[in-house]
Order: structure tokens, then C-alpha cells, then sequence
């Protein structure tokens, strides 16, 4: 028998019982610990199972975020364009309309200048 190892005799009928009581007990308290190891595993488990799902949805939640965020700035980007482009002909209309404005006031001023001209040469012959 090596020098660490303990020399066991066979104990007397009391001995031996109380020796198998406390090993029931101390198994007992052991598949006690154990049962509630496992239940704390399973649920920290059954949390991250949970985690992970939450994780996915949230995450497909964001795709779906980045996807319309992409169309609206598309969207933004049409409706900048065709605003240019409706303010570009209606300058260019209204600088039209400018123009004929103009054109109608220099008619305008032409035929009065030739109005003068008339009443200037009339007046020259009366003088």
C-alpha cells in the first residue's frame, strides 16, 4: 500500500452506515448542485439563443433601414434634379417674357419717336 493512500478496514455496522449516509448525503447535495448547474447553463443557453434571434431581427431591421434610407436619398436626388430643371425654364421663361417686354416697350418707344418726329416736322412747317 503506497504512503498517500489511507488503509481501510472494513468499518463496524454502525460505522458503516453512517459512512453510506453521509456519502448519500454528500451525492445528493452533489446532483443538487449539479441539477442546478444545468438549469442555470440551460437558461444562460436559452438567453443567448434569445440574444441571437434579437440580434438577427434587429439586423435585418437595419438592412431594411439602409435600403430605404437609400431610396429616399435617390428619391432627393430626382427632386433636386427636376427642381433645377424647373427653375432653369422658368428663368429661361421668364427671361423670355423679359425679353418681349422689352421688345414691345422699344415698339412702343419707336412709334412714339416717330409720333415726335411727325409732330416736330409739322411744326417746322407751320414755322
Amino acid at each position: 500500500v503506497g504512503e498517500d493512500e489511507e488503509e481501510w478496514s472494513i468499518p463496524d455496522d454502525d460505522g458503516y452506515a453512517e459512512a453510506y449516509q453521509m456519502l448519500q448525503e454528500e451525492a445528493s447535495l452533489l446532483r443538487e448542485e449539479l441539477a442546478t448547474e444545468v438549469v442555470l447553463k440551460t437558461e444562460s443557453w436559452e438567453r443567448e439563443a434569445r440574444a441571437v434571434e434579437q440580434l438577427a431581427v434587429l439586423e435585418s431591421e437595419i438592412e431594411g433601414w439602409k435600403e430605404r434610407f437609400k431610396e429616399k436619398e435617390e428619391e432627393c436626388l430626382v427632386k433636386e434634379r427636376d427642381y433645377e430643371r424647373l427653375r432653369t425654364s422658368r428663368e429661361e421663361k421668364m427671361g423670355l417674357k423679359q425679353k418681349q417686354l422689352i421688345m414691345e416697350e422699344r415698339v412702343k418707344l419707336e412709334e412714339e419717336k416717330e409720333l415726335f418726329r411727325d409732330e416736330v416736322e409739322d411744326a417746322q412747317e407751320i414755322l
